[in-house]
């Protein structure tokens, strides 16, 4: 189970979000990891929607698979999103897609170029992957001397890339998405320190994907 990490949701409005911080400030000593920064995610997905398949039905082992990069790097990865049970961890690498990559490229454009990158590279194994959703969203970081991390995601926009007349564009007909997300990670060895910590949050859990939340924004599944 090396690099596995548990991985724990929280879905925040308004009122839910101004608890969890006041918890981060006065219950943790986290600090701010990271300026605050856009994240971009395309997912892939193969022709049978594998990704979404397992992840509806709760599979317990399973994975899929994105390309990440943000705001201000031009440095793109690709990375495989691998789950066990609650355990999560995540393999990159990096991706080539031409010195001129744009988000506002359209999605035929992407796809080609994504899978022109890709067609080579062990990444794809023996299934063809093909860009389905786009995801944008502003995240906040905190960190303490533990090593466990604490992001809460806000301003989330889903894009379609299924349409390929549709373009990845950061500024339009994106779909907007109210909810923040909080997501607590911490390797097992501190379990015991973090469930003492997560007691005094008095809130839920919940299972949350951005990529089943977003194709469900899109109508092409039904998640809750």
């Amino acid at each position: 189970m090396n690099n596995y990490r548990y991985e724990i949701k929280f879905i925040l409005n308004e009122v839910s979000y101004s608890d969890a911080m006041q918890w981060l400030y006065v219950c943790t000593n986290a600090i701010n990891k990271y300026p605050d920064r856009y994240v971009n995610t395309i997912y892939l997905d193969n022709s049978s929607y594998d990704s979404v398949r397992d992840n509806l039905s709760g599979v317990s082992d399973r994975f899929k698979r994105r390309i990440r990069w943000y705001d201000g790097n031009s440095e793109i990865k690709i990375e495989k999103k691998v789950r066990h049970g609650r355990l999560g961890k995540k393999e990159a690498s990096i991706l080539d897609l031409g010195g001129d990559f744009s988000s506002a490229l359209s999605a035929l454009d992407l796809r080609n170029r994504i899978n022109d990158s890709l067609y080579n590279k062990e990444a794809l194994f023996s299934d063809y992957y093909t860009p389905v959703l786009g995801v944008r969203y502003l995240r906040k970081y905190f960190e303490d001397q533990a090593g466990f991390r604490v992001t809460f995601d806000e301003k989330i926009q889903f894009s379609d890339l299924y349409d390929n007349s549709t373009s990845f564009s950061l500024s339009n007909e994106l779909i907007d998405y109210e909810p923040k997300v909080m997501e607590i990670k911490f390797n097992p060895s501190v379990k015991d320190y973090m469930n003492t910590l997560i007691s005094k949050l008095n809130m839920t859990t919940k299972r949350h994907s951005k990529y089943l939340v977003g194709m469900a924004c899109l109508g092409n599944v039904v998640y809750f």
